[in-house]
């Protein structure tokens, strides 16, 4: 449910206690595992 609202965010503006506190422990463990997702850095090396 977090990853879609995140995406296509619903027309309801305000979320109710629970579905705040889902999106805020969603949106915290996202960002502390953010590094996990991006790629490795690689160095490219043209010798000529």
């Amino acid at each position: 449910w977090a990853m879609n609202e995140i995406d296509n965010p619903s027309a309801e503006k305000e979320l109710n206690e629970r579905l705040a506190e889902v999106m805020r422990i969603y949106l915290k463990l996202n960002s502390m595992n953010s590094h996990k997702m991006n790629p490795i850095p690689i160095f490219k090396y043209n010798k000529r």
